[in-house]
């Protein structure tokens, strides 16, 4: 599919080419992949493997796309995103009415980075191997990350990281969990021995996402098709009393 955005920018392209599965389900899932200038792309297997799990093993709606553009503030990313739900909304039938957003590497920053603005319809966010040691010179540094910790995407959210990745230290994991406050629900899991690129070989990211999802959903997973997309409760405490738990 193509999905157009609004105000495109000198250079950059005016759409984003992106494969949709429209399964008709209240609830959307709009998965983001890893940094393009180093390959990323919607076609990688940790992209496929959250689709997958949202999509094939939940039922829901999935949409994954390629972002314009990944230099830069993340601006013209975080707008790719509006710009696919708004495409979501416009197109399946019936449209969407509420929304996951996921995202691998790269994409689980830009991911933050855009919940708050589409709070109104985000019922969860899935943060799968943030770089949040390199977050800074990703995003000249522009801080894409403190809304969430504040709690202004009003949603659950689930953040998965490996011990040994090589784009976010146990230090700065630990160190981000301590900085959630005021509302923020999020569940925080390092998983033991994954690096960055290893982490969906392992089995505990998919095993804690699906029991996750059912938590939050109040409902096996391969029963999201059926529900109103509406976050039962918060599966767990803020990180900032919880703090980081290994899988």
């Amino acid at each position: 599919v193509t999905i157009p955005v609004a105000g495109a920018c000198a250079g950059i392209p005016a759409c984003c080419s992106g494969m949709l599965a429209d399964r008709g389900s209240p609830l959307a899932a709009i998965v983001c992949h890893p940094w393009g200038p180093m390959g990323g792309s919607m076609h990688d297997p940790n992209v496929l493997a959250l689709a997958d799990t949202l999509g094939e093993s939940g039922g829901v709606t999935t949409l994954r796309f390629n972002f314009r553009c990944g230099i830069g503030r993340g601006h013209s990313s975080a707008d790719d995103i509006r710009a696919a739900w708004a495409f979501l909304r416009s197109c399946c039938d019936p449209p969407p009415s509420r929304l996951i957003l996921a995202g691998y590497s790269y994409g689980s920053l830009c991911v933050a980075d855009a919940a708050p603005s589409l709070r109104e319809h985000l019922s969860a966010l899935i943060l799968l191997a943030p770089p949040l040691s390199f977050a800074a010179p990703l995003f000249f540094c522009r801080d894409v990350t403190s809304p969430l910790q504040r709690g202004e995407a009003r949603a659950p959210a689930l953040l998965i990281s490996g011990t040994a990745d090589q784009f976010c230290s146990v230090r700065r994991y630990e160190r981000f969990s301590r900085g959630f406050s005021g509302g923020a629900r999020a569940t925080m899991l390092s998983v033991r021995g994954a690096d960055h690129f290893s982490l969906w070989m392992m089995a505990a990211p998919a095993a804690q996402l699906a029991s996750w999802l059912q938590a939050t959903f109040g409902c096996p997973l391969a029963e999201l098709r059926q529900s109103a997309g509406e976050p039962v409760a918060a599966p767990g405490m803020a990180p900032a009393e919880e703090g980081v738990r290994q899988v």
